[in-house]
C-alpha cells in the first residue's frame, strides 16, 4: 500500500508578480524556487519517497542559492514503512511545510542581519508580516503502484485544484495610519518615518522618493545581497554599449568604478560574464538618469560630475543609448495533455528530467543572447533581452526545446514585447504575457497571419510610448524572425525606406471603410495604389527588393488588413533594424577592456 503526494507552495502573487525593480522580480521567483528545492529536498530525505517531479536525479542541483529552479508543485510517490494511526503522507507534509517556513525565515534573518536595515523598520510590523506569507497546499491519494498511475495523478490534481481553491483565510489586521507598500497595497510599509530621503537604508533598498515597502518588498531588495541583478536599462544600454569603441567603455568604466561606493552597483563578472565589458547600473549611460545614482533630488551632486562630462562627449560622438528593451515570455504547447498521457511514474520522471535540461540550456541561450534570465523553470521562462538580439535569443530557444522534447512532439510558443525601460514594470511584464497568450491563441485581428494555427507561434508586440501597441504574430514554419530580420536589414541598408511603411500603413487605413459590395474594385485599387507607392519610395537601383515587396502583397492578397500587417511589419523590422546598427562595433580591432 502506498500514496501519491503533490505539495504546492506559494504565493506567486506576492512573490513574482509585485515587482517595481528587476531585482523585485528575479529574486521573488528566486525565492520561490529556493521555497519548493526546501521542500523536495525534505520529501527526498524522508523513508520510503521517490520523488516524481523533480526529477530525483537532479537532486544535487538543489543545493540553496543555486542557479537551478524548481516548479512550485512536487509529486511524489510514497511507500508505508509502518503502521501508526497518523496517516505516513500527514507527517511527511508537515515537516515539508516547517522545510518551506524554514528556507522563508532564512531570508527574512539575513534581511534583519544588515544592521542599518533593521534599526530602520518597525518590528512590530516585521513580526506580523513574515509570519504569514508562505503558503502551502498538500493533498495525496491511495496508490496501488504504476498500473493505476495515470487515472490516480489525474484524480490527485483536481483534489490538489480543490484543496488551493479552499484558501486558508488569516484575519486581515491593518493599521489605517500607516502608508501602504509600493509594491503590494494590502500590506502596510514596515520602513519607519524618516525625512530625509538620502538616509543609507533608502539608498541601499533603492527607493525613489515616497516608495514605501513591506517585509516581503525589503527582502527582496537586501536578501542575496550580493546576487545583484540587472537593470532593464542595463539591458536597453546593451546593443549601444556594444557599439562604443573600446576607448569610450574603458572612460566609461574608470568613471563608474569612482561611484560604486556613492550607491552605484556593480554586477558580479563571474555571474553574468555576458556584462563584463561594462558590469554597472544601466542609469550611468543614461544623461537623464545619472543623478539616479546618489538620489540626488534638489541639488545637482557634484561627484557625478565627472561621468556627466565623460558621458556627454561619448553620446556626442556615438549618439544616446536606446531606451527600449524587450521582455521575453515562454511557454510549451499542450504541456498538460503531455503529462496526463504518461501511464507510468517512470515516464513522468524521464520527462522531468528533460525538462531540467531544458531550463539549463535556456539560460546559456539567454546569455549568449546579452539577455538577463528570470526563471526558466520546465517549460516556462521569462528574460530581458536587448532589441537585436530578442527575435534570435526566442528562435534558438524553440529550437532547442523542439530538440531536447522531440520524442513527444510538443511545440513552443513566444511572445515577446517591446517596451521603454522607464515603463512600470508591471505593466511590461503583462503585455508580455498577453503576447504570449496571442501566440497561443491567434485573434481575429490584422495582426495575425492569414491562416494561422493555434500555438506554436511567435507573437511581437511593440509598445510605443503614447500610442497603440503594434501586435504581429506568425507560426514558425512561416519563418517570422528571418522575414524580419530581412526586412530590417532592407531599411538599415536605405534600400526601403520608414516613410514606405507609414504610408503603406495609412492606405490601409484610408481603404479600410470601402463598401463589401466593391470588394473586388477595392482589392485592384489598393493594390495598384500600394505598388505605384513602392515604386516612388524604393530607389531604382534596389528593383530587387522592390519586387520582392511586391511579391508579398501579391501573395498575402490586396486586403487592408494583409496591407496593415505588412506595413506594420515594416515598421517593427525598421526599429529592430535601429537597434542592430547601433549595436554593430565602430573598431573592429577590440581588445580586453
Amino acid at each position: 500500500m502506498g500514496y501519491l503526494l503533490a505539495i504546492a507552495v506559494g504565493p506567486v502573487q506576492d512573490f513574482i508578480a509585485a515587482a517595481r525593480r528587476t531585482r523585485d522580480l528575479w529574486f521573488g521567483s528566486f525565492l520561490l524556487s529556493e521555497i519548493s528545492k526546501a521542500v523536495a529536498k525534505c520529501l527526498a530525505s524522508k523513508p520510503g519517497v521517490v520523488l516524481i517531479f523533480p526529477n530525483p536525479d537532479t537532486l544535487e542541483k538543489l543545493n540553496p542559492n543555486g542557479a537551478f529552479n524548481v516548479a512550485n508543485i512536487i509529486l511524489a510517490e510514497v511507500t508505508v514503512l509502518e503502521d501508526t494511526e497518523e496517516p505516513y503522507p500527514n507527517r511527511l507534509q508537515s515537516d515539508a511545510k516547517a522545510a518551506a517556513a524554514q528556507r522563508w525565515e532564512s531570508f527574512c534573518a539575513e534581511a534583519m542581519s544588515i544592521s542599518e536595515v533593521a534599526a530602520n523598520v518597525r518590528g512590530d510590523l516585521w513580526k506580523q508580516q513574515v509570519q504569514d506569507v508562505v503558503e502551502f497546499y498538500a493533498a495525496w491519494l491511495p496508490y496501488a503502484g504504476p498500473s493505476e498511475y495515470k487515472v490516480k495523478r489525474a484524480d490527485l490534481m483536481r483534489l490538489l485544484a480543490g484543496r488551493k481553491a479552499c484558501r486558508d483565510f488569516a484575519c486581515f489586521e491593518g493599521h489605517p495610519l500607516i502608508p501602504k507598500s509600493s509594491l503590494d497595497g494590502a500590506r502596510e510599509s514596515v520602513l519607519k518615518k524618516e525625512k530625509n530621503t538620502r538616509f543609507p537604508p533608502r539608498r541601499r533598498l533603492r527607493l525613489n522618493p515616497g516608495e514605501e515597502l513591506d517585509a516581503i518588498g525589503v527582502v527582496k531588495r537586501v536578501a542575496g545581497e550580493k546576487r545583484q541583478y540587472p537593470s532593464v536599462s542595463r539591458v536597453a544600454a546593451d546593443g549601444w554599449l556594444r557599439g562604443l569603441p573600446d576607448v569610450d567603455v574603458c572612460q566609461l568604466r574608470k568613471e563608474c568604478a569612482a561611484l560604486t561606493a556613492e550607491g552605484l552597483a556593480q554586477l558580479n563578472d563571474e555571474r553574468f560574464k555576458n556584462y563584463a565589458r561594462f558590469p554597472y547600473e544601466g542609469a550611468a549611460v543614461y544623461k537623464n538618469r545619472v543623478k539616479e545614482i546618489t538620489c540626488e533630488e534638489d541639488e545637482p551632486d557634484p561627484k557625478l560630475n565627472p561621468l556627466r562630462q565623460v558621458l556627454a562627449a561619448i553620446t556626442a560622438r556615438n549618439g544616446e543609448p536606446d531606451a527600449y528593451f524587450a521582455v521575453l515570455a515562454a511557454d510549451g504547447d499542450f504541456m498538460g495533455r503531455a503529462i496526463a498521457g504518461m501511464d507510468t511514474p517512470d515516464q513522468h520522471r524521464a520527462f522531468s528530467r528533460i525538462l531540467a535540461d531544458f531550463a539549463g540550456a535556456a539560460e546559456k541561450v539567454v546569455r549568449d543572447s546579452q539577455g538577463s534570465l528570470v526563471y526558466a523553470g520546465g517549460d516556462d521562462v521569462l528574460a530581458f533581452l536587448p532589441v537585436d538580439r530578442a527575435l534570435g535569443c526566442a528562435r534558438e530557444l524553440r529550437q532547442e526545446f523542439c530538440s531536447v522534447l522531440k520524442q513527444w512532439g510538443l511545440t513552443f510558443s513566444v511572445g515577446i514585447a517591446f517596451g521603454h525601460s522607464m515603463e512600470p514594470l508591471e505593466d511590461l511584464l503583462d503585455a508580455a504575457r498577453d503576447a504570449e497568450r496571442h501566440a497561443k491563441r491567434p485573434r481575429a485581428e490584422a495582426g495575425d497571419w492569414p491562416g494561422s494555427i493555434e500555438r506554436d507561434a511567435l507573437a511581437v508586440h511593440w509598445h510605443s510610448r503614447g500610442a497603440e501597441p503594434v501586435q504581429l504574430r506568425d507560426n514558425w514554419d512561416s519563418k517570422p524572425v528571418e522575414r524580419l530580420a530581412m526586412e530590417a536589414a532592407w531599411i538599415e541598408a536605405g534600400w526601403v525606406s520608414t516613410k514606405a511603411a507609414y504610408g503603406l500603413r495609412q492606405l490601409a487605413a484610408h481603404y479600410s471603410g470601402w463598401p463589401e459590395e466593391k470588394h473586388a474594385e477595392m482589392e485592384s485599387a489598393l493594390r495598384c495604389e500600394a505598388l505605384c507607392m513602392l515604386k516612388h519610395k524604393i530607389p531604382a537601383e534596389h528593383g530587387e527588393t522592390a519586387k520582392q515587396l511586391e511579391d508579398m502583397i501579391h501573395r498575402r492578397g490586396s486586403t487592408p488588413s494583409a496591407l496593415l500587417r505588412l506595413a506594420e511589419e515594416l515598421i517593427v523590422a525598421g526599429k529592430i533594424g535601429d537597434a542592430s546598427s547601433k549595436a554593430r562595433p565602430s573598431d573592429q580591432n577590440r581588445g580586453d577592456v
